[in-house]
């Protein structure tokens, strides 16, 4: 009677035992697989917000730009819309607002510096002043490798953080086969454990149901 009552307590404790290292697998895992969702999740939201919708911005800002050139180039009075200072102003504000990296700020303030430039021959224009043809056309140049310059990085950035993305959902991916593959170990270790003993007396294994 004793013997089977500590039968059944180790069992109970070897149950207990595999019960809670599964637990505790299974939390650890979820832990780590949600931290990389929200990685991934992130940088995509990145991409969206930061390099997507940034390179609308800037293709907009093209367009105002193009509309200035024929203005003071190509004596287009009509050709610039009503309203587009405050709109250049807004877009500037927005794209300014996203996030910037290091030689994509420089480049920013570069763009700025040189519309400020292009704001001031479009003054002395509009009062019938004489302006400079070539002095324009280096300011607008300047502008036009500004956004290039700009453009280009929203394609290295999105790229950069869509492959961020795929290297997390990877890892998770990855880890989820681990995991898979200890929760069969454990089980195979479960068999061994809970349904089998060692018998003492012949030191053979032995199926043993408690």
């Amino acid at each position: 009677m004793g013997s089977k009552k500590k039968n059944k307590s180790n069992y109970k404790v070897n149950l207990a035992f595999i019960l809670v290292t599964v637990i505790l697998l299974i939390l650890a895992t979820n832990l780590i697989d949600k931290n990389h969702f929200t990685t991934a999740q992130d940088a995509l939201k990145s991409v969206y917000e930061d390099r997507l919708i940034a390179q609308n911005y800037l293709y907009k800002i093209n367009d105002i730009v193009y509309q200035k050139e024929r203005k003071l180039l190509y004596d287009a009075g009509n050709s610039v819309k009503p309203g587009n200072e405050s709109s250049l102003e807004g877009l500037l504000d927005k794209y300014g607002k996203t996030k910037l990296t290091t030689s994509e700020r420089r480049k920013f303030e570069s763009l700025q510096e040189n519309l400020s430039k292009l704001a001031v021959l479009e003054k002395d224009f509009e009062k019938g002043k004489e302006v400079s043809e070539m002095q324009t056309k280096d300011v607008l140049q300047n502008i036009k490798t500004d956004l290039n310059g700009l453009s280009e990085i929203q394609l290295k950035e999105g790229k950069n953080r869509t492959q961020f993305a795929q290297k997390s959902l990877n890892t998770t991916n990855m880890l989820s086969n681990l995991e898979l593959g200890f929760l069969i170990i454990i089980g195979v270790i479960a068999q061994f454990i809970i349904f089998f003993k060692v018998n003492k007396k012949t030191g053979k294994m032995g199926l043993h149901l408690a």
